[in-house]
């Protein structure tokens, strides 16, 4: 405990004087109120729903949050810190811990932070509480599944630029891939497939207000898996 305490502290920190963490929060904050004021028109559609503020979460998190994990591990390879953590007394899978909880952490500030504008609006509509609760739920799940896919690209890759490309390509097609029975003539199992692989089919339900134990079951075995990738990695890199 007191190393996975360790590496988050020191994942804050390094968080709190680099831009990245800085430039996701302008960003997140700047394009979800334009998207739901200027681009879904709140004021012209007359509905006390922020519905259409969360339906861009997942395209926005794909964009985004890999400027906060392309650092966990591509960055120490190129600042010549990975040797350092490697030799540490620390499992790896405390490493990937406590880089994984500070993203969510400074996601979560963030995510707090746009709790502005359903602040801003209440005294427009009879907003419900239990629904925005589960939409602001499903948006910390969804980012813990990013953020978790994102360190273990960053762990395969050589350079932070390297692993915001890959990661966001990955995601977005991920976030992307349930629409493709829309275009093509699937067999039935494939179709169903593709739209259960798709984290914006199983993030829908929470942008409704509706919580669904099989959605909350999806984004906690994508994080694990992708924690556990992580690990792994670093276990054939420290053998290499």
């Amino acid at each position: 405990m007191k190393g996975f305490l360790a590496v988050f502290r020191r994942e804050i920190r390094s968080a709190l004087n680099t831009a990245p963490a800085y430039i996701f929060a302008a960003f997140f904050l700047a394009v979800s109120a334009a998207w739901l004021f200027l681009i879904r028109g709140f004021f012209i559609r007359g509905e006390a729903s922020l519905r259409p503020y969360f339906e861009v979460m997942p395209a926005l998190f794909a964009v985004l949050l890999p400027a906060l994990t392309m650092r966990s591990w591509a960055e120490e390879r190129r600042a010549g810190t990975y040797e350092i953590l490697a030799t540490l007394a620390l499992r790896p899978g405390d490493l990937v811990a406590g880089k994984h909880l500070a993203v969510c952490a400074v996601t979560g500030v963030v995510l707090v932070l746009s709790l502005s504008v359903p602040l801003s609006l209440a005294g427009l509509g009879d907003f419900d509480p239990g629904v925005l609760l589960t939409e602001y739920l499903g948006a910390i799940v969804l980012a813990s599944a990013f953020a978790a896919l994102g360190q273990y690209v960053s762990a395969k890759s050589r350079s932070p630029s390297g692993a915001y490309l890959g990661t966001s390509a990955s995601l977005l097609a991920l976030s992307a891939v349930h629409r493709i029975p829309s275009f093509l003539a699937l067999p039935g199992p494939l179709s169903r497939a593709l739209v259960w692989l798709s984290p914006s089919s199983h993030f829908e339900s929470f942008s409704r207000g509706i919580l669904d134990s099989r959605d909350l079951a999806y984004f906690g075995i994508v994080t694990a898996g992708g924690l556990y990738l992580s690990a792994k990695a670093l276990v054939r890199e420290a053998w290499k």
